[in-house]
């Protein structure tokens, strides 16, 4: 009777563990929502607190940028890096719309992105981390639960909004409620 009842118990833990070990997906999206409007004088950094995906795996991870559109015709370059760490928020600093990447070596690239045709068009900017091969460098950075992401527009884009979507499950409880049954049925 007694190893009955182990049986059943162990089995009932493993269901209950394996019912509740869902994916979900999580918005961050910073203050204000369009950056500021990525004004070509200044690189932006927006840090922002993970610690919500703690004990988590990130299945994955996406920025968006809504409705982007630059001010002229001219080529001009919007670079973005995943960053290590940056204050909470968003801040700015001046960098007086030099060309190039104030951020290069500070994190991987996520995006350099060219805009030709100015202001007749607005689009949509999709970044896969997975697709980019910086997922494992995300989870990684929100080791410590903040994450942050670096803007140096070498002109000034408008935008609508950013926002990054992350996918994350807890550890397989499947596999640790599985561990613990057999653990307890070879006792």
């Amino acid at each position: 009777m007694a190893k009955r009842a182990t049986i059943t118990l162990a089995m009932a833990a493993l269901l209950g563990w394996s019912a509740g070990a869902a994916a979900g997906t999580y918005d961050f999206t910073p203050t204000p929502a369009d950056l500021g409007g990525l004004d070509h004088y200044y690189r932006y950094a927006w840090g922002f607190d993970v610690s919500s995906l703690a004990g988590m795996v990130i299945l994955e991870a996406e920025l968006v940028i809504e409705d982007i559109t630059n001010y002229d015709n001219g080529e001009n370059v919007l670079y973005i890096h995943l960053l290590d760490g940056a204050p909470l928020g968003l801040t700015s600093a001046w960098d007086n719309a030099v060309g190039g990447d104030a951020f290069a070596g500070q994190g991987p690239l996520i995006a350099e992105f060219h805009d030709t045709n100015g202001s007749l068009t607005r689009e949509d900017l999709h970044y896969s981390f997975a697709s980019l091969g910086i997922l494992s460098t995300a989870s990684v950075f929100a080791g410590d639960g903040l994450l942050a992401v670096g803007f140096d527009p070498d002109c000034h884009f408008w935008n609508e909004g950013v926002r990054l979507t992350v996918t994350a499950e807890p550890p397989s409880a499947t596999e640790d409620a599985s561990w613990g049954a057999i653990k307890i049925l070879f006792r």
